[in-house]
């Protein structure tokens, strides 16, 4: 069996330096575009009324397999959705910014089973949900937002 030399101890070190650098490195890049397509979306607003987006909202959530039991023209609540021993449904709300604008926000509470009772997990805005929505909705936007996270992305992994 042969010790390892010096420089080859030193070749290994410094490629698991590397590997370890652009590791970072690229993490860094994706928390730097997870973050700015987070921020875009949160305070996205449509360059469209609510009675165009309201539809498409609405089919999100039904191409999820979800079930609407409350709506109206700026408002709805979905069904429990049961995934064994968890469970989640959305409240989604328009919001009329201008006659030809507006918002709409994803709330999402989830709840898991514990000794056969449900127990809260929290209500979040699901801001994935939301970017979904933009991109059906206002794809050139959407492509618009992906282009900048992914140059953002780029030059926070060059540090």
């Amino acid at each position: 069996m042969r010790v390892m030399g010096r420089r080859s101890a030193f070749a290994i070190a410094a490629m698991g330096f590397a590997l370890l650098v652009s590791g970072c490195a690229a993490m860094r890049g994706m928390s730097a575009k997870h973050a700015y397509i987070e921020a875009e979306t949160e305070k996205h607003v449509y360059q469209k009324p609510l009675k165009e987006v309201w539809p498409q909202a609405r089919q999100l959530l039904f191409q999820a397999g979800f079930e609407v039991k409350d709506t109206d023209a700026s408002n709805a609540e979905t069904e429990w959705k049961v995934d064994g021993t968890r469970r989640e449904r959305y409240l989604v709300s328009g919001i009329e910014v201008a006659p030809t604008q507006c918002k709409v926000q994803f709330m999402r509470s989830q709840e898991q089973q514990v000794s056969g009772k449900w127990t809260s997990d929290g209500t979040e805005r699901d801001l994935g949900r939301e970017y979904e929505l933009i991109k059906h909705v206002e794809p050139d936007e959407h492509d618009k937002i992906e282009s900048e996270a992914g140059a953002r992305g780029k030059k926070a992994e060059k540090g």
